[in-house]
């Protein structure tokens, strides 16, 4: 096989030399006073998702409708590029292949190419471009621009994301077998060493998430399932885990799979559903969704000190465990419980937090709280800032790199007596309408009432319980 980065510029000087007083802007038909035709493919109306498409190095062939010769080749930087042909008035097929990038693909890029040929992968660990294939039959009666009948792409797309990882994990690939690596210019794919061929990708962290996106081409038809394998690294070693995708990869579609690692990861192997949507959705949503549901998913997040959860802590400017009255999950101000107070002795923050690790990034969270009882009803927090961080060392050591602010609550339970031991809500809080995502939260209190009704510019952290619920958007 030629591959196509060597198209001689001596045969496209003679190609264009035999155009010579065409002008490529001209519509395609019967040249007066001759038996030829000036062929000039046209873009067809019509083609959603393939927006761009028509700026991929292009390369044109016009077979023989009978026998599959190429009887015309050549090759442009663009669709619009194209220069017409002039051929005898006969039948033809033609064919135009597309690539967005052509260094990891070969096939016959000259007249030498037939009907069947094939462009194959070269190398599986390499990047696969993405690849359209346009068709039209060129009949008797061209008197205009030939316009492609049938464009489709022929690679579809995965996406793949494994959320709750472990922290001890330090990589994860992912193995995935039963694929094509071949497809003809009739649009046939095939193996090119006549069996299934594998792909290995590295997956990329994001606090405790690990995902991959890949184009690929199609999974073989004959398989219900895609065989995948997970190979986890930890500083204990390395585990292999199975997993069979129901489904298979679909060319012009993008097959996702979103997944708990504890789901995942098991020995034996597991099956998971695929799920599919358009190449160019902006989200990946499944088949027959209910469009009027509510995308977003909640989940309460249990917390706790370090006997327990080890995910939710306020800072020491506490004047003592027992002046917060904030409990692990006990709403009372018995002081028999002090030793489940969440109030570590914390030099570096002089300011009154509570700081809480969702356990990976969210899209979204709702903080709860209770007013602290009793008496005249105590300190109620009027105004409450939220922060968000992907850095762990803001949420271990106090750093202030890299919080972000994200909203300012202001709580409407702050009348004497009346309110005392209320409940207040945040309500869900969307991190940028969903679009982005943070693991870890400082809330941070400026102003509360006293239990005379004054409003007091300052922080002080007086509440009798606080639950989270985490959101993600569909």
């Amino acid at each position: 096989m030629k591959n196509v980065f060597f198209f001689e510029a001596a045969v496209f000087s003679v190609f264009c030399a035999a155009l010579a007083g065409c002008d490529p802007g001209r519509e395609s038909g019967s040249l007066p006073g001759s038996g030829m035709w000036e062929i000039v493919p046209a873009w067809p109306s019509g083609t959603d998702g393939l927006e761009g498409v028509d700026s991929y190095d292009v390369y044109f062939y016009l077979f023989n409708g009978m026998s599959g010769e190429c009887l015309a080749y050549h090759g442009a930087s663009s669709f619009n590029a194209l220069k017409p042909v002039i051929m005898d008035k006969a039948a033809y097929d033609m064919v135009v292949f597309m690539a967005e990038d052509s260094r990891n693909i070969s096939f016959e890029a000259s007249e030498d190419a037939v009907r069947t040929g094939n462009v194959t992968v070269l190398d599986m660990s390499d990047a696969i471009p993405d690849m359209v294939l346009g068709s039209a039959a060129v009949q008797s009666d061209v008197s205009g621009p030939v316009a492609l009948s049938e464009v489709r792409r022929l690679v579809g797309g995965l996406d793949i994301s494994i959320s709750n990882v472990p922290e001890e994990v330090s990589r994860i690939e992912v193995t995935v077998g039963g694929l094509y690596d071949m497809v003809s210019f009739e649009g046939a794919f095939g193996f090119s060493s006549g069996g299934a061929a594998t792909r290995t990708l590295a997956m990329t962290a994001s606090g405790s998430t690990y995902s991959v996106k890949d184009v690929l081409l199609p999974s073989d038809v004959s398989l219900s399932v895609v065989p995948v394998s997970f190979r986890v690294y930890s500083a204990g070693g390395t585990a292999d885990y199975e997993a069979s995708l129901d489904g298979g990869i679909v060319a012009g579609q993008t097959a996702s799979l979103s997944a708990e690692a504890a789901d995942v990861f098991r020995k034996g192997g597991v099956s998971l559903a695929l799920a599919y949507s358009p190449w160019d959705a902006v989200q990946n949503l499944t088949d027959n969704i209910d469009m009027s549901a509510d995308p977003w998913v909640s989940e309460p997040l249990p917390i706790g000190g370090a006997s327990t959860y080890n995910n939710f802590w306020a800072s020491s400017s506490l004047a003592g465990c027992a002046d917060s009255y904030l409990y692990d999950g006990i709403k009372d101000a018995d002081n028999g419980h002090a030793d489940m107070y969440w109030c570590p002795d914390v030099s570096w923050d002089s300011a009154p937090c509570w700081y809480i690790d969702l356990g990976a990034q969210r899209e979204g969270v709702t903080v709860t709280w209770w007013n602290k009882f009793g008496g005249a009803g105590g300190q109620k927090i009027l105004t409450l800032d939220i922060y968000g961080s992907n850095d762990a060392n803001d949420y271990n050591k106090g750093g202030n790199s890299s919080w972000v602010h994200v909203t300012t609550v202001t709580s409407d339970r702050t009348a004497p007596t009346v309110d005392a031991g209320a409940m207040v809500t945040s309500g869900r809080i969307e991190f940028d309408g969903g679009m982005t995502s943070y693991r870890y939260l400082k809330c941070t209190p400026t102003s509360r009432v006293s239990n005379t009704g004054e409003t007091i510019q300052d922080a002080d952290v007086n509440v009798s319980e606080v639950e989270i619920t985490v959101w993600n958007c569909n």
